[in-house]
């Protein structure tokens, strides 16, 4: 004896008719993607990204990373475990599992120089980049709008001062040096005021401070730096 699947009120329902109603059900409205350089924090333009299944992973597409590092999959199914491709002439490829979502994701991941692993073939014949005049979503990368030595001010007597900063994005860490590449300087976590101690004799004094997201998310690790901010002011004293 056949049977049939009948919702109440519906009537019949064939198995192609459920089968769409399932897919329908199962989908993420977007997956963005924000790829950078390993320990630099710099977008990687023009990366080749794949996002599908372990049975196919360019199910959903392919694409090659805007000047921000950024991608955006649409209407993404979710019935089966995702799976991301992402590779760049110049670099380490990379292919992680993101498991399935029940909602809109962001993925942030870097990419170490070197070469091999995996590869998105499916993108890097693409001749252009996706245009996109800034990055999709401002929360991914944390950026320092204003930053300042004691206010503004031109001079001090004490070597120890307060820097001033305002933020885009989100921050987790911050870092401060007076040597623009924060040689031997820890990460330190953030707080909305930051004491320094500048280095001892009167003269000139340059201080450099960088702030990071330092994360770790599903299938990814995030690592995104902003840009690096500078400020001089003259210690009279010390």
């Amino acid at each position: 004896m056949k049977t049939r699947n009948v919702i109440p009120g519906t009537g019949t329902i064939t198995a192609a008719t459920l089968a769409l109603a399932l897919a329908h059900t199962a989908v993420a409205e977007q997956v963005t993607v924000q790829i950078s350089k390993r320990g630099a924090g710099k977008p990687v333009e023009a990366a080749a990204v794949c996002l599908g299944t372990p049975a196919n992973p360019s199910q959903f597409g392919a694409q090659l990373a805007d000047e921000n590092g950024v991608v955006q999959f649409d209407k993404v199914h979710i019935l089966a475990p995702l799976v991301l491709t992402v590779s760049k002439s110049g670099y380490q490829g990379r292919q992680v599992a993101l498991g399935t979502a029940q909602h809109n994701r962001g993925v942030l991941l870097t990419l170490a120089s070197g070469g091999g692993g995996p590869e998105c073939a499916e993108a890097v014949a693409l001749l252009q980049p996706v245009p996109s005049a800034e990055p999709r979503s401002p929360r991914f990368k944390p950026g320092i709008e204003n930053f300042r030595i004691n206010g503004g001010e031109a001079a001090t007597e004490s070597p120890r001062v307060t820097l001033n900063y305002t933020l885009t994005g989100e921050a987790s860490h911050y870092r401060v040096s007076e040597r623009s590449d924060f040689a031997a300087v820890e990460w330190q976590p953030i707080t909305p005021e930051v004491r320094y101690d500048l280095a001892g004799g009167s003269g000139s004094r340059t201080v450099y401070f960088q702030v990071g997201k330092l994360m770790s998310a599903e299938g990814a690790e995030i690592e995104i730096l902003s840009n690096v901010a500078a400020d001089t002011i003259v210690l009279t004293g010390g």
